[in-house]
Order: structure tokens, then C-alpha cells, then sequence
């Protein structure tokens, strides 16, 4: 971990193995949940960004609105536009999604930032994981693991 993020102070890095597509997607939930217990009770948020993401300038002043638990990142092709086509359509997966149930201003979130407040964050990452194991123990891998 070569980048001059990793000597900051309340910054920790943490290796892990490639494995082959899906996996090494699908598996970020258990990635994830294997530090959980090591963030520090101070923790006020939890945010997940891709190793290939470039961030262009300082992220700061980050203001929720009181009463949402998830902040993320609209899929550009879900501006305008509904992703049906990419939403997991096998009705035996955890992930599935009936189309039916869509409204308008549902927005499709991608997989490249994400974040909560700590607890929702731990809650997430849990209830993500059970779904990739319930699937895994069914030989189900959704279109999509965001």
C-alpha cells in the first residue's frame, strides 16, 4: 500500500487477495464484515470507494438529511431512465427484484461509493452479506453485486 493516504494517522489499510470475477466483487461484504468490530466506537460514518475511483477534490461538509441512514451514488445510466434491465430478474436470488413494484422516482444506486452513520453502515453490511451467503448456498450469482 504504496499511496500517501495510508500514513495519515487515523487511517488503516487493509490487504485483500484478488480472486477471480464475480468473487472478488460478490465477496466485499465478507471483506467488509471481517473489520467491522476493529472500527472504533468514535466512528461517526462508514464509507466504501472503489481502489479505482479518483477523487478530484477534498470531500467535506457532508450534511445527511435527518432522517436518511445511506448516502450513495445514482448509476449514470439510472438518470432519466429506469435500469430494469439490470435489476436481478431470477425470483430465486435474495437479490431479486420485481419490476412491478418499481415507481418513478426509485433511483438504482451503483456499487462504487456508498456510506451510513456507523450502525446502519454494520447493519447493511450484514444483511448484504447474509443475502451472498443464502445465494452462494444455492449456486445463485446475481447479474449485479452493488
Amino acid at each position: 500500500m504504496e499511496s500517501e493516504i495510508f500514513n495519515k494517522k487515523n487511517v488503516k489499510g487493509i490487504f485483500i487477495p484478488h480472486e477471480k470475477w464475480p468473487y472478488i466483487t460478490l465477496n466485499r461484504y465478507k471483506n467488509i464484515k471481517s473489520v467491522l468490530d476493529n472500527l472504533k466506537k468514535e466512528t461517526d460514518m462508514c464509507f466504501y470507494i472503489d481502489i479505482d475511483m479518483e477523487i478530484k477534490k477534498p470531500i467535506s461538509n457532508i450534511n445527511l438529511i435527518k432522517n436518511k441512514k445511506f448516502i450513495g451514488v445514482i448509476h449514470p445510466s439510472n438518470i432519466n431512465s429506469y435500469m430494469n434491465s439490470s435489476l436481478e430478474d431470477n425470483i430465486k436470488s435474495e437479490a431479486f427484484v420485481d419490476i412491478t413494484t418499481i415507481k418513478p422516482n426509485n433511483i438504482y444506486i451503483q456499487g462504487c461509493l456508498w456510506g451510513a452513520f456507523l450502525e446502519n453502515f454494520k447493519y447493511m453490511i450484514n444483511y448484504l452479506y447474509d443475502m451472498v451467503i443464502i445465494d452462494t448456498n444455492n449456486n445463485i450469482i446475481p447479474k449485479w453485486h452493488d
